[in-house]
């Protein structure tokens, strides 16, 4: 235990010296001015970089995912062909969503408007004419107030797409 002790009572001795120093030599009641500045000085800085620093509130849960797939898988062209671009769900209740479809249109074209099967709210949708020379097709597609989402372990959402094989 006194092996201890004398290291700490070294340590001890030595602050109060220091104290007694500063004492001495500093005019009365600047200590605790001195240390109100000090605190200032490095508090001041610190609240800065908290504040500035980014924070990152996004949840650490892992987040169920939707499948998007064509059907059929593969379709050999010509003649015409008839696809479909299915949404799985995967229990998720979905009530929006926007497809961004782009092909060729030296190749395919689109013979018909777009059929949309689920989703009975168009927000947004590209025409035939205009799909057919930028060969890009958009979908924004949602739910009325009132209407029940679809979800399910495979609930289907259907676009249907006709294409014609250009030579």
């Amino acid at each position: 235990m006194k092996l201890l002790e004398r290291p700490f009572n070294k340590f001890i001795k030595r602050i109060k010296d220091i104290y007694w120093k500063f004492k001495i030599y500093l005019p009365k009641g600047i200590i605790p001015q001195f240390i109100i500045a000090a605190t200032l000085i490095i508090s001041i800085p610190l609240i800065i970089y908290l504040v500035n620093r980014p924070a990152d509130i996004r949840t650490q849960a892992d987040a169920p995912t939707v499948d998007i797939f064509f059907g059929p898988s593969e379709q050999n062209l010509p003649p015409d062909a008839h696809f479909r671009l299915m949404i799985n769900s995967n229990e998720i209740e979905i009530s929006f969503v926007r497809l961004i479809f782009n092909f060729d249109p030296t190749k395919l074209q689109l013979l018909d408007e777009i059929q949309i099967s689920s989703l009975n709210t168009v927000v947004r949708k590209t025409n035939m004419v205009t799909a057919n020379t930028s060969g890009r097709a958009e979908l924004v597609l949602g739910l009325t107030p009132g209407d029940t989402p679809p979800s399910g372990a495979f609930q289907r959402v259907f676009f249907d797409f006709y294409f014609w094989y250009r030579k």
